[in-house]
């Protein structure tokens, strides 16, 4: 496979994690278009390597199954549907305390390569169920579908659920199994609030785009600064009412349809590790909610 030359997208960077370690590590090469060459000491044992950390269908079901044996009342796990291959959409739900609730649905994976949003998803869940959050989990009802496109990441695809599949992000897309399931629940949850977790291969910004721009103006100024990773945030609004059909997704579909804010991110991996993205999930969950209680 090779690649258009993009002075912003060039692959001379690659994900590493050695045996034994606990977090991945980002290895720098050289680019010479197509080729990229990198230089690794490998220990013995499994090392694994990819343009991206690794985080599949295993991974969430063993961080899924740690949720389950810790046994908290304010956290549910449920199923959104089966895929095509018949795996299950899993969504985790955190709340607390009875009373009227306001819906917030968080997904990540639409897009099966994109393992930034699972990282960022652990760190979110992490923080929710901290004692600094004791007042959203009151006030509010998480749906987290950590992992959409279930069969997709099985299968290492790009963006599709299968090689002629769906495009999950998109409301209007073929018919598939996976895309019903979030429509379902889309539809079941009439969400407030909708984060949609994304990562891109730039290497020098993250992106922050809404549906509300006067929301996303007050939540720059909360979002963590990511300057030690050489990274900027850029701020884009969707004008909602011009947006084609084909291109609608699922914000743009809350904002029409239940007046709610929609918010996507775009979080490259460029000089981040895990245990970063993790971090990074946690502090985004933070100034979007704080913003939104404004």
């Amino acid at each position: 496979m090779s690649f258009p030359p993009h002075p912003r997208r060039v692959f001379d960077f690659l994900f590493v994690l050695p045996p034994g370690a606990e977090d991945w590590r980002m290895v720098s090469g050289e680019w010479d278009f197509p080729v990229g060459r990198f230089s690794l000491g490998v220990a013995p044992g499994e090392t694994w390597v990819g343009l991206q950390p690794r985080y599949n269908t295993a991974d969430l079901a063993g961080f899924i199954d740690g949720l389950r044996k810790r046994g908290r009342p304010d956290v549910a796990i449920r199923s959104a549907g089966k895929s095509r291959e018949g795996r299950e959409v899993p969504v985790v739900v955190v709340s607390e305390g009875a009373g009227a609730k306001q819906p917030v649905l968080i997904t990540a994976r639409m897009h099966p390569y994109e393992s930034a949003g699972s990282f960022a998803v652990e760190g979110m869940i992490k923080w929710l169920l901290g004692d600094d959050a004791c007042e959203f989990r009151r006030g509010h009802e998480f749906h987290i579908a950590a992992m959409v496109n279930v069969d997709g990441v099985h299968n290492g695809l790009s963006r599709l659920t299968d090689l002629r599949g769906a495009n999950v992000n998109r409301v209007h897309a073929v018919s598939d199994r996976t895309h019903d399931a979030i429509r379902a629940l889309v539809e079941e949850v009439r969400p407030r609030l909708v984060i949609d977790l994304h990562n891109f291969l730039e290497k020098a910004r993250d992106d922050a785009r809404s549906t509300d721009g006067e929301f996303l103006r007050r939540l720059a100024r909360r979002l963590p600064d990511q300057s030690r990773f050489g990274k900027r945030w850029r701020q884009i609004t969707w004008d909602v009412a011009k947006i084609s059909d084909e291109d609608i997704n699922w914000c743009h579909f809350v904002a029409r349809e239940y007046g709610g804010v929609g918010v996507m991110f775009e979080l490259p991996w460029f000089r981040r590790s895990g245990g970063d993205m993790r971090g990074l999930g946690a502090g985004i969950l933070q100034a979007v909610l704080r913003t939104h209680a404004e």
